[in-house]
């Protein structure tokens, strides 16, 4: 009987670690105006006009319902604020959300990213 527990208990296990449980990585570059998400295995970079770039967790990865998220702190040369990156990716299309907190509550704004996009011109004082 333990034998059998534990033959069946590293069956589970190799196959948890053989699969990708959580979903699968989002690997790519999308870009749209005024912002750009690139993700790959090893590295995942959120960049806006007039912030630092915001490395996030590595192999960002994909839900269910083909939706990801993903938040850390914007900051600038004038503030520093918590943000929530949301979205959906379909075949070349990030449409997403971004949500900042600021002291008079909620900002967000939605953005449509495509592999082929453009972040646009910025100019930044400072």
């Amino acid at each position: 009987m333990t034998r059998t527990l534990v033959w069946s208990s590293f069956a589970v296990l190799l196959s948890l670690s053989c699969s990708d449980p959580l979903g699968p990585k989002v690997i790519g570059h999308w870009t749209g105006p005024g912002i750009e998400f690139t993700s790959t295995f090893v590295s995942s970079e959120l960049r806006l006009p007039c912030v630092e770039p915001v490395h996030v967790v590595p192999g960002v990865r994909l839900g269910a319902d083909r939706r990801i998220q993903l938040s850390g702190t914007l900051t600038s040369y004038w503030y520093s604020t918590p943000f929530t990156f949301s979205g959906e990716a379909r075949g070349d299309t990030l449409r997403a959300t971004l949500v900042m907190s600021t002291d008079r509550g909620p900002v967000s704004q939605d953005y449509v990213l495509t592999t082929d996009g453009d972040f646009g011109g910025w100019a930044c004082l400072a």
